[in-house]
């Protein structure tokens, strides 16, 4: 573990024994904090038995959730390769794979801060997996040993994530990291973070840049070469509609839209990486 996954990614500070600036776990019981005695990595190293810190832990996240963004250009790669490398252990397809739902959880209606809210649960490999009509995805697990409580929960769509660690044995905390998520991202409490944007992938821009350029030709009464379609189009799109009517469509709509000038691509607000509205 230390060898294949922390040094890899950094983790320097995720040990297996109690550092000397560790924080001392408590139980509260008799209505007073009592120490606990921390246990050692053996039987239950494999979910318990090592001491981290915030900024790790963030590693550890980030790694995980990057996973879903669009892979850069090679000129501006700054994320993770496809594959495994010694710096990263474990392939983008892998970390997705790990964030995906497995065994699903019947689905349910909550009421929460005067909203409704649609979730579905699931588990993946190691991780909990719940799908928001609010919040998005969100990935997270919750950790927990006499003295000791916490939660590590990511948003895949907004790209961001919270970490609670407590002192306290089994600390409620995964409540307390899904009402932060609440209130930052319900209609009522928006809070605008560059951490917390959708942002859409290259390849999406590249696709809405050539398709706005096909209405403005067809709406001109001009004609689109096949091979410029087909870049765009799937198979299935012209089946639906073909070109003639689709040419006409665009000439109509862009006498509403553009006053004949053309249309012109203000903004892009993504929904997911690969989907948004122009």
């Amino acid at each position: 573990i230390t060898e294949n996954i922390l040094k890899p990614l950094g983790m320097s500070n995720t040990v297996w024994d109690k550092p000397q600036n560790g924080i001392i776990g408590t139980r509260f019981e008799d209505n007073i904090n009592k120490d606990e005695i921390p246990l050692g990595d053996g039987y239950f190293g494999p979910m318990g038995g090592l001491w981290s810190t915030i900024d790790d832990l963030t590693r550890w996240i980030s790694f995980l959730a990057e996973a879903f963004r669009p892979l850069p250009s090679p000129q501006t790669q700054t994320q993770s390769p496809s594959q495994p490398t010694t710096q990263y252990p474990l392939s983008r397809s892998s970390r997705r794979e790990m964030q995906q739902v497995h065994q699903h959880i019947i689905p349910a209606v909550s009421l929460s801060n005067n909203r409704t809210s649609l979730s579905a649960l699931g588990y993946g490999y190691g991780v909990w997996i719940g799908h928001d009509s609010t919040i998005g995805t969100i990935v997270y697990h919750s950790g927990g040993l006499p003295g000791y409580g916490s939660n590590m929960m990511w948003c895949i769509e907004r790209q961001c994530g919270i970490i609670s660690l407590s002192n306290v044995t089994y600390a409620p905390l995964k409540n307390a990291n899904r009402k932060a998520f609440e209130l930052m991202f319900s209609s009522s409490h928006s809070i605008t973070t560059t951490n917390c944007i959708v942002t859409v992938s290259d390849v999406f821009i590249d696709l809405v840049k050539r398709l706005v350029h096909i209405i403005n030709v067809w709406g001109r009464g001009g004609d689109v070469e096949d091979e410029q379609l087909n870049q765009v189009f799937d198979v299935n799109v012209l089946l639906d509609s073909d070109v003639q009517h689709r040419k006409q469509h665009a000439i109509e709509r862009l006498k509403v839209w553009g006053g004949g000038e053309g249309l012109r691509i203000k903004e892009v607000v993504g929904s997911s990486y690969t989907s948004g509205r122009v």
